[in-house]
């Protein structure tokens, strides 16, 4: 070490740190006694930041960067940087809503084709229901002249008009 310079030589940080226990020593190699003076720091709890005698000058440090500065280890970090977790988490969540979107638009597709599909088919049912109309109605008018022998007008009118019952089968014994 340079001489004039300090450095923190004894440090512990817990819940009921007390300042007495920061410890700056001397390396002066001048000093043949090997004297280590202890700076009159007043004792209490830790409080904001302290300032430290470093090379002469004074250095505004906190207790903080300190501890960090004596217990960090040149370990490397595991796992990926936190800027790439965050570009993958966004790239799973846009190919989601992506899929999500086009499920939707298939989905509505789909609803579009079957709405289009019974549109086409209603023309095919009402036919299916016309002639079965017009069935039942040539076999009322023949069992009507079978039973009555002539063609009885039950209207006052030509016109056609929908019947409004339905014969249903009878009871089986």
């Amino acid at each position: 070490m340079v001489p004039g310079r300090y450095q923190i030589v004894n440090f512990t940080l817990d819940r009921t740190f007390d300042i007495t226990q920061l410890c700056v020593h001397s390396f002066n190699r001048h000093n043949a006694s090997g004297y280590a003076p202890y700076w009159g720091i007043s004792p209490g709890p830790v409080q904001g930041t302290l300032l430290f005698l470093i090379s002469g000058h004074w250095a505004l440090t906190s207790l903080y960067d300190m501890a960090n500065d004596l217990t960090q280890r040149n370990v490397p970090v595991r796992g990926f940087r936190p800027v790439y977790y965050l570009i993958g988490m966004h790239a799973i969540m846009a190919y989601g809503l992506y899929k999500l979107f086009i499920g939707t638009r298939e989905r509505n597709e789909l609803a579009r084709e079957k709405i289009w599909s019974r549109i086409h088919l209603i023309p095919l049912l009402q036919a299916e229901e016309d002639r079965d109309q017009a069935r039942r109605y040539f076999a009322d008018k023949a069992r009507e002249k079978e039973l009555l022998g002539t063609d009885t007008k039950i209207y006052n009118s030509d016109r056609f008009v929908r019947p409004t019952f339905m014969y249903t089968p009878s009871p089986s014994k």
